[in-house]
């Protein structure tokens, strides 16, 4: 069965899915990378918190990532 895709349903999926959301947020072009870089080999889930280290940690070798928001923000 095959379901249309509208502007709403597209709405609906990036507003309640978070792997979404941070595809469309300004931050992507260093979040994404992240996630290749950390999740890739991560067996299993990750907390938000051990990933909010992670963010941290790259935040501090990579000036242009630096800034006033906190990992847990971006």
């Amino acid at each position: 069965m095959f379901m249309e895709i509208t502007s709403e349903r597209i709405r609906a999926a990036l507003e309640s899915n978070p792997t979404l959301t941070l595809l469309k947020a300004y931050s992507r072009d260093w979040v994404l990378p992240l996630f290749a870089e950390h999740l890739e080999h991560a067996d299993g889930s990750v907390s938000a918190e051990w990933f909010h280290e992670r963010v941290a940690e790259a935040r501090e070798q990579t000036p242009e990532w630096q800034g006033e928001v906190t990992p847990a923000v971006h």
